[in-house]
């Protein structure tokens, strides 16, 4: 497929044409997804170009010394030519065949089979979450025609653009969620929000795929292609041999005496410092974290290619909070932050989660802003309940509002935050019931202290190794946080695996299983990384530094998986499917997934549900109850091992799995293993066995 060529070719109004054909042919409208690729597409082509240009004269020529030259660019542009070939096929699935491939929004999630994520919607009921990255599942697209990465979205939910009130529980949501990294100010181009900064280094020719020539009364914006060098983004301003104006970094263009792993000449100013006064202090912090429990953690570098934004300074917030902006005004309805602890909670709270909402009621209404998702990373990598007994770099703190008030300066009003905070210590903290049922009642969540951040579940997340362990350090955690229920849970990550393994989760099909059908019963939002629903690349390193190819990592191109056509006329069942994705369908996890989306789709107990675990004994045991407006769901589940429960309601309970029906008199109902992986979910006058019997849940 032709994706466009701004140096020649047909004349613009053909080519938008034909563009818009060629789009509507994959279920597309003209959109960034095509834009993107063919973005991607050129550095590719550019180092394929030099390749041959280099060594078709040397080898006409049979000159020795071109050879020798020719011979000595080779390895680099291989490399190159890899790299860019990833860079460019990693979206091409979701651009090609999604059905949502029109949205204006980068896309850079992976599909997965029978998964979907959802934000609460207008009743407030999470459904689960299919992968960490930028997403929108639940598209409709053509009839019978649903890609197999959007076969539909989580249970519950809305999609946050409809006017306020009750949703069905089936409900089907359309979400994106962008992925943002909020602290760090990448030099990477510049958008319509900018600082009045730009970075310099070193103009070279093995450098030069990564800059451009800027053209003048052009707005780079990051979707609208520049016609001259095919490209949405300007990075020239990084990149200058001669020392630019008002440069503040010392010894600008010397050579370092280094060289790069790949044998290159370093130069002083041509990679990010915090101390090498490349970067102004008005805008950015001046140091490298010495303690990652420490104040430094939130006003220093991470790392040489994350610049640290000075966020409590007025020019910085109206700039990130411009970038939110962007992205709001596109239709996103969630974001996820990146490395979030890294932000002091009195920003975060005074500044740019107000904003967020603000803009969302703005432009889409109120119902809208309520039901914007915003969840963050807080990674703490520990089995404790607080992050090494420091409050200020523990997930709950962030789920929470001030509770004093601060100095009007945002900065001495971290540093008064931080220290208060730390002396009263983990002991005298807020604590939450809004996750568990009093006795066997569900009660109203009490939301007037929730900062309006959610958070993903380290420690669950840490603890994975073994879904009981998991289990019970999730619920020892839970009544520190302002709402469990609305937690991002996950066994691993384009990050990490559990116990911060950096190899994709292999503990086993079983325990595999085990997990989901924990995570798909238990509160909070159920997360799954793409793969993991066929074990792919199972036990490799997810990450092995930049000289490692992707395709030999945990994050290896996936694409090929998906590929075929898939039919699906109802939730979570395939009618029919070809290609590659009709062996991905028939795998044990992907039917066992499948069938907990169907489960938890039709009890909403299992979606935002109180829990308790008074009266119960057994493993992974507990009881879930919602109740609102003419909905009341109760439901009593067991993973894997048998329970007893006592105190329950008397009444008629079904179980979602087998069918079975018990009648619970004197509020005792004993059930009997099921076996690894497999469960119970015994519902109160419930809608009886949901779902077909599969290699897990029978």
């Amino acid at each position: 497929m032709n994706l466009g060529d701004p140096s020649g070719g047909a004349p613009a109004g053909v080519r938008s044409t034909l563009g818009e054909e060629a789009a509507e042919a994959v279920v597309h409208r003209p959109g960034p997804g095509l834009l993107l690729l063919r973005d991607l597409r050129g550095p590719h082509l550019d180092a394929a170009g030099n390749s041959l240009y280099r060594e078709m004269p040397a080898q006409a020529a049979r000159h020795d010394e071109l050879l020798a030259l020719a011979s000595a660019c080779r390895p680099e542009t291989p490399r190159r030519m890899r790299r860019t070939s990833t860079m460019a096929k990693n979206p091409s699935p979701q651009v090609l065949t999604s059905p949502w491939g029109n949205h204006r929004t980068p896309v850079r999630g992976r599909g997965l089979p029978g998964g979907g994520l959802a934000a609460p919607g207008p009743e407030g009921r999470p459904g689960p979450v299919r992968t960490e990255r930028t997403v929108r599942p639940g598209g409709a697209g053509r009839e019978g025609s649903a890609a197999p990465g959007v076969v539909e979205g989580g249970p519950g939910g809305g999609d946050g653009r409809g006017a306020a009130g009750a949703a069905l529980p089936g409900h089907v949501p359309r979400l994106v969620l962008a992925d943002v990294l909020v602290l760090e100010g990448r030099p990477l181009g510049e958008f319509h929000v900018q600082l009045p900064h730009r970075v310099g280094g070193r103009v070279e020719l093995r450098w030069s795929w990564y800059y451009d020539e800027k053209q003048p009364g052009f707005a780079y914006d990051g979707l609208t292609v520049e016609p001259r060098s095919g490209k949405s983004y300007y990075n020239g301003d990084l990149w200058s041999t001669a020392e630019p104006t008002g440069n503040t970094c010392v010894d600008w263009g010397r050579p370092t005496g280094a060289r790069s792993p790949e044998g290159h000449t370093l130069y002083n100013c041509q990679w990010p410092s915090p101390t090498s006064g490349m970067f102004p202090k008005a805008y950015y912090h001046q140091c490298w974290i010495g303690n990652w429990e420490g104040e430094d953690s939130r006003s220093c570098w991470l790392h040489e290619d994350l610049a640290d934004f000075d966020t409590e300074n007025a020019q910085v917030q109206n700039y990130l909070i411009g970038a939110y902006d962007e992205y709001i005004d596109m239709g996103v309805d969630g974001f996820r932050v990146d490395t979030a602890v890294h932000i002091p909670r009195t920003t975060w709270n005074r500044r740019f989660l107000p904003a967020i909402q603000e803009r969302v009621a703005q432009r889409h209404g109120a119902g809208a802003a309520k039901n914007f998702f915003v969840f963050g990373e807080v990674a703490a990598f520990v089995n404790d309940k607080w992050n090494r007994g420091s409050v200020n770099h523990s997930a709950q703190f962030f789920t929470w509002k001030e509770r004093k008030e601060y100095s009007a300066d945002d900065a001495r009003a971290a540093l008064e935050m931080y220290d208060y905070e730390q002396q009263q210590g983990t002991s005298n903290q807020p604590t939450s019931t809004n996750a568990f049922l009093e006795g066997n009642t569900y009660h109203t969540p009490d939301h007037s202290r929730a900062s309006g951040m959610h958070v993903i579940d380290m420690r669950m997340h840490t603890n994975f190794g073994d879904a009981s362990n998991a289990f019970h350090n999730g619920r020892d955690s839970d009544d520190s946080y302002h709402d469990a229920i609305y937690h991002v849970v996950y066994v691993d990550s384009h990050g990490y695996g559990p116990d911060k393994s950096n190899e994709r989760y292999t503990g086993g099909t079983d325990a595999r299983a085990e997990n989901m059908s924990l995570m798909w019963t238990f509160r909070g939002i159920p997360t799954l990384y793409y793969g993991s629903e066929v074990e792919f690349r199972k036990g490799e390193k997810i990450d092995c530094g930049p000289t490692c190819p992707l395709a030999a990592t945990g994050r290896a191109y996936y694409g090929d998986h998906i590929a075929g056509d898939v039919r699906a006329s109802r939730f979570s069942e395939v009618d029919s499917a070809t290609g590659a994705v009709a062996a991905t369908l028939e795998q044990p996890l992907v039917k066992h997934v499948q069938r907990l989306n169907q489960i938890r789709r039709a009890v909403p107990a299992l979606q935002t549900g109180q829990y308790s675990t008074e009266g119960i004994t057994g493993g992974m045991a507990f009881k879930r109850r919602y109740t609102a407006g003419g909905t009341d769901s109760f439901a009593l589940v067991t993973v894997s091992g048998g329970a007893t429960y006592t105190g329950v309601p008397d009444g008629t309970c079904t179980d979602a799995v087998t069918g079975d029906t018990r009648t619970v008199t004197g509020g005792r109902l004993t059930v009997a293993a099921p076996g690894k992986g497999n469960l119970r979910v015994y519902v109160l006058n419930g809608p009886g066995k949901i779902g077909t019997d599969g290699p897990y849940l029978k």
